[in-house]
């Protein structure tokens, strides 16, 4: 392949997300499209998200906090993470609290 190809990956609307992610550490774990107004709102009626709820985030940390804490680049911005996402609208606040202390716990000790 020409350096000047682009590798094009075939995703199911489930496996990203459309438009920007509102944080940078986001992008690194999920995948994130934006082909404008028309095609994201398309995309959204096949089941594509805006973003990840506080669910998938705590699946993607527990899968593998180590990757997660390394995109994160520093342990203030991934308690930073961590945080925001536990208080998400997506979910419940008991919920949403529930994943945030697991993957806290999870990941309390990479730091360490």
């Amino acid at each position: 392949m020409e350096a000047n190809q682009k590798t094009i990956t075939l995703l199911k609307p489930t496996e990203c997300f459309v438009g920007s992610p509102d944080r940078k550490v986001l992008s690194k774990v999920f995948r994130f499209v934006d082909f404008g107004d028309t095609a994201n709102k398309f995309l959204q009626l096949c089941g594509t998200q805006k973003d990840p709820s506080p669910a998938q985030i705590a699946t993607k940390i527990l899968d593998n906090p180590s990757y997660f804490y390394d995109m994160c680049g520093e342990t203030e911005q991934c308690v930073f993470s961590i945080s925001h996402f536990s208080r998400s609208p997506h979910g419940t606040p008991d919920t949403s609290m529930r994943y945030g202390v697991l993957v806290y716990k999870s990941i309390a000790w990479i730091d360490h």
